[in-house]
Formats: structure tokens, C-alpha cells, sequence
């Protein structure tokens, strides 16, 4: 099978497909009103002398689930690889060799989610592969409050099932490990923020513009849930504000990142918690993902970017103790 591959989008097209792949980048272009799409998907083709031999396993794995022609997007930094069907109606995903996490738990709650994410077809547990519905959406490049809060009340409804966990179980019983350093901080931030416990949940784990989407009818439609697990029920909020405001704006005031914390948190947790700690404690929950996903990807630059984060937010909350007088904060910035 002849394959061409574009670099800079990590995408391998087998020739017969060339042309429908093309249609499909100039329409997404228009829709989503970025032409420059367009180039980053066709940069740098090539004529490869040697292909990934798991490329061919790939296709060949989707092509037995029903996938009548279609590319592979190789070069993903999530768990799964995903063959994109020429017909535009599925998505085959395999999950990456390393990956610990198995798309049975994936699929098995993905079960509740209905119209939330997109319907999967089929499973292939000897390839850990499954076949999810391929839907048209309008995706949100920017961050919006009120796409959040549709997709926050979409997530109550239909993901957010909330357990009361002491410090104990939350910073020991993980299927992600924290650092050392997280572990140490946490009872204390715990404490700082007033709690006896956690309100934790099984969130989606990676909510970010690029993973959400609004059908025509404006109700969201989330994707890439293999890295949904048992976090503090506001990570998945929080971590969308983080990412659109704090790593996709830098120049935003942080005095208006907490402002809309604390507005699309108030669901869940009293206005008067110390939302510094709460910053700190789901920066911790992202540090251990990325931690767990090194083996699979290079999460190098995005561990560097976070601990400025982690840094930045432990100088705040250490001056915030000397402000108020508090000896016994405790909690020390050098990393």
C-alpha cells in the first residue's frame, strides 16, 4: 500500500484516499473559518522509504472493524493512535504500545455518557481498539464561559457521580500516582481549603478547547477520554479555565483566572475556600498524569511549563500566609 506522509500534521494517507482526505481538510477549513489548516495538513508531504510497522497493523486493525479506506493520524500525544474513515462516519482508535490504562474502562463509561461523547460501534479487546461514531461538530477554538457552563451542567447530569474521600485514600489509592512533592502538600492544602475530605469523581480528565465540541444544536459532544479517572470533581472546569486562559493567554490576569474559578466552582465547593489551594492541588492531579504519560509520549515540555505553574502557585500561596501573619503555613516554593 502506497502511503504519503504529511510531517507536520504526523498524518499518513494511503494514496487512494488522497483526494478525499484533501475535501476533507479544505472543508473543515471553511467550517472552522482556518485556512490555515489547510497547509499544516499538507506540509511537508513525502514519499516515506521506510513506514512504522505499526502503521500497517493499525489500518489493517481498523480495517477489520469496517473502515472501508481511510488515514492515520500517527503522531497523536494521547494513548490512542486514530484511523480516520474516508466516508467521514467512524474513527478507529488503537491504543499506543506503553499505555496502561485498557479502552475497556474507556468504553465501559463511556456507556453512560449518551449524547456527551460520541457513539462507540464496536470493540476489538485482543487489539484494545474500538470504532467511535464520526460527528460533525463546530469546535470551540477559544475559551468561552458559557460554552464551560453548558458543558459543566452537560458533565452533573450525565459524568460527576461524587464520593467524599479522606487525604489518606485520595493521595495513596491512585491508578495515577502523585510526586513526592504533591504527596507532602496536599493534607496541608486540603486543610488550607477547610475540608475534611475531597469531593472526587470520575472526571474526563483532559478537557481542553481542542477536545470539546458543539453540535449544531449547541449541546457539547467531549472526545479523547482515555485519560478519564478519579479526580477532584472541579479538575475537569479547572483545568479548561487553566488552558485557556493561563497557557493560551499569558498575559491574563490571574486575579481574573480565580474570579472565574471561583464562579464555575461554586456548585460543588463554599465560596469561602482558598482557591489558590484548589489551583495548586489540581496542578498536582495534571502533574501526575503527565508523569504517567511519559512512557507513551514527551510530556517534557508540558511537565517544564507546569512546574513554572506549580512554582508560581506555591510562591502565591506563601505570600499570601506571610500577608495574614500564618506561621505555620508551612508550604515552601523552591522546586
Amino acid at each position: 500500500m502506497a502511503l504519503i506522509y504529511f510531517r507536520k500534521a504526523g498524518v499518513y494517507v494511503p494514496a487512494n484516499v488522497l483526494h478525499r482526505y484533501i475535501l476533507w481538510l479544505v472543508g473543515r477549513a471553511i467550517k472552522e473559518r482556518e485556512l490555515r489548516e489547510i497547509a499544516i495538513g499538507l506540509w511537508s508531504p513525502e514519499l516515506p522509504s521506510t513506514v512504522p510497522l505499526k502503521v500497517d497493523e493499525a489500518l489493517a486493525t481498523a480495517y477489520s472493524m469496517g473502515l472501508h479506506r481511510g488515514w492515520i493520524r500517527w503522531d497523536t500525544d494521547g494513548s490512542r493512535r486514530q484511523i480516520f474513515d474516508a466516508d467521514r462516519r467512524k474513527v478507529c482508535k488503537v491504543q499506543k504500545d506503553g499505555a496502561l490504562l485498557t479502552v475497556i474502562d474507556e468504553v465501559e463509561l463511556r456507556k453512560q455518557l449518551g449524547g456527551l461523547s460520541p457513539r462507540i460501534f464496536q470493540i476489538h479487546e485482543s487489539h484494545m481498539a474500538y470504532v467511535e461514531e464520526w460527528v460533525s461538530v463546530v469546535t470551540p477554538r477559544t475559551y468561552s464561559y458559557h460554552d464551560l457552563d453548558r458543558i459543566r451542567l452537560a458533565l452533573v447530569e450525565q459524568l460527576y457521580r461524587v464520593e467524599e474521600w479522606d487525604v489518606g485514600s485520595f493521595i495513596n489509592d491512585r491508578a495515577v500516582p502523585f510526586s513526592d512533592e504533591a504527596r507532602e502538600s496536599i493534607p496541608e492544602l486540603v486543610s488550607r481549603m477547610g475540608l475534611n475530605s475531597l469531593p472526587v469523581s470520575k472526571v474526563h480528565g483532559d478537557l481542553v478547547q481542542s477536545n470539546t465540541s458543539l453540535t449544531k444544536g449547541h449541546k457539547p459532544v467531549l472526545y479523547d477520554w482515555e485519560y478519564s479517572r478519579s479526580c477532584v470533581v472541579t479538575h475537569d472546569v479547572w483545568f479548561y479555565l487553566y488552558h485557556g486562559l493561563l497557557c493560551a493567554r499569558a498575559s491574563v490576569e490571574l486575579s481574573y483566572f480565580f474570579d472565574e474559578l471561583e464562579r464555575i466552582t461554586a456548585w460543588v465547593l463554599p465560596k469561602s475556600v482558598d482557591l489558590i489551594a484548589l489551583h495548586l492541588i489540581h496542578l498536582y492531579e495534571r502533574e501526575a498524569l503527565l508523569l504517567w504519560n511519559v512512557n507513551i509520549v514527551d510530556s517534557s515540555f508540558a511537565l517544564e511549563r507546569l512546574g513554572e505553574s506549580i512554582k508560581e502557585a506555591r510562591h502565591l500561596l506563601s505570600e499570601k500566609c506571610i500577608a495574614l501573619g500564618d506561621v505555620n503555613c508551612g508550604i515552601s516554593y523552591e522546586r
